[in-house]
């Protein structure tokens, strides 16, 4: 599941379609990631990089993905 959204979620935030729904399933992987880090004892050192990921994600969750993307020029609402 986790190689599944990385790989489809990258390419669907990549063209801008569905970002909400592809940086979710991304921000759930990453914050399962951050929990197995902890878990492991490496502390939020070795757990650094899937944390900002965390954060990025659900930034793009919260702001959807913008002006510019593929979603908006599609499903512009007249």
């Amino acid at each position: 599941m986790a190689a599944a959204s990385e790989c489809i979620g990258g390419i669907m935030l990549v063209l801008g379609l569905g970002t909400r729904i592809a940086a979710f399933l991304m921000a759930c992987s990453m914050a399962v990631a951050v929990v197995m880090h902890i878990s492991q004892g490496d502390g939020f050192s070795g757990a650094a990089h899937a944390l900002s990921m965390l954060v990025v994600f659900l930034s793009l969750v919260i702001s959807g993905g913008g002006a510019y993307s593929m979603e908006h020029m599609f499903c512009k609402k007249r």
